[in-house]
């Protein structure tokens, strides 16, 4: 006489399985679901707002003296 128990233990880790998958394919429907779409012009938008930035930080640099010198506290320890 044959048992059915490894049977019964083969149909339900098939049904633990097919609820993993299932549960793995709702989180990453759900992760997608929260990201904004951007089309092609918002990401072109997008880089080259970047691109100005950089850009404009790297003039601001080049072409602008530093207004401020370096405090001296009194606790720093110079030679006078």
């Amino acid at each position: 006489m044959q048992h059915p128990l490894p049977e019964l233990y083969v149909a339900q880790k098939q049904a633990d399985l097919q609820r993993e998958i299932g549960h793995n394919y709702l989180v990453r429907e759900a992760k997608s679901a929260n990201k904004p779409f951007q089309g092609w012009a918002a990401n072109k938008m997008h880089d080259l707002s970047v691109w100005m930035i950089c850009t404009g930080k790297r003039l601001h640099e080049r072409y602008h003296a530093s207004t401020h010198l370096p405090h001296l506290h009194q606790g720093s320890t110079q030679a006078h």
